[in-house]
């Protein structure tokens, strides 16, 4: 028998909330940080995770959790919402194993379909 996938998820938003019950009913082990400092984060690595979620308010609190997580394991599969482009972007390329979206990406099929 394997061992489940263990992902953290950063944010205290409902959508971070939902990504949780998805990932827990797809029989991923997902931490949940609502908003944890440095030393929150540490531990929540201690051991290795397979991947990150950073669905949180304000680019600079998402920029500060993905780079810290990367930090702490380099190469880290994550996700990573943010508003600006730029930064966004240059996320991406400080952080290769990152996809940055933004909401409005998210959204935007749901719009559409509608």
């Amino acid at each position: 028998m394997s061992t489940p996938p263990r992902v953290v998820v950063i944010g205290d938003l409902e959508a971070t909330r939902l990504l949780c019950t998805l990932l827990t009913d797809e029989g991923v082990t997902t931490l949940h940080l609502l908003a944890p400092d440095e030393t929150s984060l540490r531990s929540a690595f201690a051991g290795g995770v397979d991947g990150v979620a950073v669905v949180v308010r304000g680019d600079v609190a998402a920029l500060r959790y993905a780079l810290l997580a990367e930090s702490l394991q380099p190469s880290v599969a994550m996700v990573v919402t943010v508003f600006d482009r730029t930064i966004g972007a240059q996320l991406a390329s400080v952080a290769p194993h990152c996809t940055v979206t933004s909401p409005a990406d998210v959204a935007a099929p749901s719009v559409v379909a509608a």
